[in-house]
């Protein structure tokens, strides 16, 4: 068979781009062919070609969340570009589904274009299914930028797609008691890709660098709301890495607040490395480094709507998880069984366990030997047979 994905956000999304290019890897090495098309990063920088799993991702519009304002990059949705792109992207949607003229299209996310795209789809005769891998509308309440109306638009969808959309994946429970009658898709990895073994032979001179150290880390998007400043306010307050020299944290990752927080860590005067924005494998060296993993969350719908992928990959490459218990931390994790958890928000008391647990290399070995089993239900062969057979497949 053949199949048509369509990516409606910016393609900085790692967890989404990842979600979709592993949809992707478990249909092709079950024989079927799939074209994964996309909207690029931003006005600014035009449209990008990426490959993930395998997958060349085909750009065939813009993103929404940068303009530019005289010779300045702007981080800022501006509500008449973005309607404007979408449509183009709707019509560009069109003729690459004509052309290509798969047995099913699925698009990703609820955001217009992808869901323009659905529809146009469905009307035309194709098979058609949209996934929602978290809610576009709580992410426009975290962004200060996100004007009202176009955060209104967004919930409104939302909030009715099933009248638009009958055939729905969610990758979450929260998402799934939201849409009643969508089926629940979690992310997945291969685990064994993730095996640290795998990747101490193959680690640069960072990595070497952090080998005989006790490493905290945290892989992370750096935006305003994942947690990063209040992590870096609590070490500063405390004079951590001071009493703890024996211990490294480790921010892995990129993103719109990156500049930002570096200037804060080193006014901090706190022993933080940061990587920046690296790739996928660059990514398993380093956990292949880690001790324990940070994954920081709070009550709030954009935290409650995610299948967290970092939950999963710190499982796979045996870094002890202490986390909030937010979403699907909550039914994955077992606290003291295979990993900790702490009540939503509270960031003192995770990093204080993050470090009691860095201390600890018998509860260590523990929980990761627990969690390292545990994480095998999301493994690609076990999800690829529920995916498989939710196409029919």
């Amino acid at each position: 068979m053949k199949f048509l994905f369509f990516v409606g956000s910016p393609l900085s999304s790692t967890a989404l781009i990842f979600r979709v290019g592993n949809f992707a890897r478990i249909l092709t090495e079950a024989g079927h062919e799939v074209k994964i098309t996309a909207v690029g990063d931003n006005y600014c920088n035009g449209q990008r070609n990426i490959v993930v799993e395998g997958h060349r991702i085909e750009c065939i519009g813009q993103g929404h969340y940068i303009i530019k304002e005289g010779d300045a990059e702007v981080n800022r949705l501006n509500l008449f570009q973005s309607v404007f792109e979408s449509i183009k992207t709707i019509l560009r949607g069109r003729r690459v589904t004509r052309k290509y003229n798969p047995d099913i299209v699925h698009t990703f996310t609820s955001l217009p274009s992808s869901l323009g795209i659905a529809i146009c789809a469905k009307w035309s005769g194709w098979r058609t299914f949209i996934d929602i891998d978290d809610l576009s509308a709580a992410q426009a309440e975290c962004h200060e930028d996100t004007g009202r109306l176009a955060g209104f638009l967004i919930r409104l969808i939302e909030d009715n797609l099933p009248l638009l959309q009958k055939r729905i994946t969610v990758n979450s429970s929260y998402l799934h008691e939201k849409y009643k009658n969508s089926t629940l898709i979690p992310n997945t990895l291969s685990v064994a890709e993730f095996d640290p073994a795998k990747h101490l032979s193959a680690r640069g001179s960072r990595q070497q660098e952090l080998k005989d150290k006790t490493v905290i880390a945290f892989i992370s998007s750096i935006t305003r709301y994942h947690g990063h400043f209040e992590i870096v306010d609590y070490l500063a307050r405390n004079g951590v890495t001071e009493k703890y020299p024996e211990i490294i944290f480790l921010f892995v990752g990129g993103g719109s607040e990156e500049t930002r927080l570096r200037d804060v860590i080193k006014e901090s005067g706190q022993n933080i490395v940061m990587t920046g924005q690296i790739p996928q494998e660059e990514v398993k060296k380093y956990l292949a480094v880690c001790d324990v993993g940070l994954l920081p969350l709070q009550n709030l719908s954009i935290h409650k709507s995610r299948h967290p992928l970092k939950l999963l990959e710190y499982m796979a490459s045996e870094t002890a998880v202490v986390a909030n218990a937010v979403g699907e931390v909550k039914t994955i994790i077992r606290n003291g069984e295979n990993g900790w958890t702490l009540p939503a928000g509270d960031i003192e008391n995770l990093v204080k366990t993050a470090i009691n647990v860095a201390g600890d290399p018998a509860l260590r070995e523990r929980m990761v030997a627990q969690a390292k089993s545990d994480v095998e239900e999301f493994d690609l062969k076990n999800v690829g047979k529920k995916l498989l057979s939710f196409y029919g497949l």
